[in-house]
């Protein structure tokens, strides 16, 4: 059985022969007998995963065995998009590669706050800032309030996963206020501009 990513390199390449000469550090040889190739080793070649059009959701079908053991399967396509293995992913964000990978394996969510914050890159990468452009953000000691119309920030909230209640605020507006990952990021994003 081919897996999508190896039909998608053989049309948009033809050939294996093709293939071979097209990509760099392209190794027949490392087809697995499922059919699969290391994703990080073929992503070396940078932007041949958006190139062929390889998503999300067919990593989730051709990789189902090697990724069953994993909660972030969505952070770890991400690196493993980027031509990176978790080794050296954990080396570049600074954490121990058995910290990354106990994160990668039992979820972000209880994770240490360490990596929360050096993978915060790959959790937020979606982030548009039209998001909360109607609202008003606020930062205070350790955490960050959003303030505006109360359907906006059910949605940045189911979006972005913040688990804080939405309260009612003055002038018939709603606020959230919370801390944690999303916090960091914005105010990582919003101390650099």
């Amino acid at each position: 059985m081919k897996s999508i990513l190896l039909q998608k390199l053989h049309t948009r390449y033809g050939s294996f022969t093709n293939i071979s000469h097209q990509i760099k550090e392209y190794n027949l040889l490392r087809i697995k007998r499922d059919g699969t190739i290391p994703l990080f080793n073929l992503a070396k070649n940078k932007g041949i995963i958006e190139e062929i059009g390889y998503t999300y959701e067919d990593f989730i079908i051709d990789y189902q065995k090697d990724i069953s053991q994993y909660k972030e399967t969505e952070i770890l396509f991400k690196i493993w998009s980027q031509g990176y293995g978790i080794t050296d992913y954990a080396k570049i964000v600074g954490v121990s590669y058995s910290t990354l990978s106990r994160g990668l394996i039992n979820g972000f969510k209880d994770a240490y706050s360490s990596l929360l914050e050096a993978c915060a890159i790959l959790i937020f990468d979606h982030f548009d800032k039209r998001d909360i452009e109607d609202l008003n953000l606020e930062f205070g000691e350790g955490y960050c309030k959003l303030i505006g119309d109360n359907e906006q920030l059910t949605l940045v909230s189911e979006k972005y996963k913040i688990d804080y209640p939405i309260l009612p605020y003055r002038d018939s507006l709603s606020h959230i206020a919370f801390d944690g990952p999303f916090y960091n990021y914005l105010k990582n994003l919003y101390s650099c501009n």
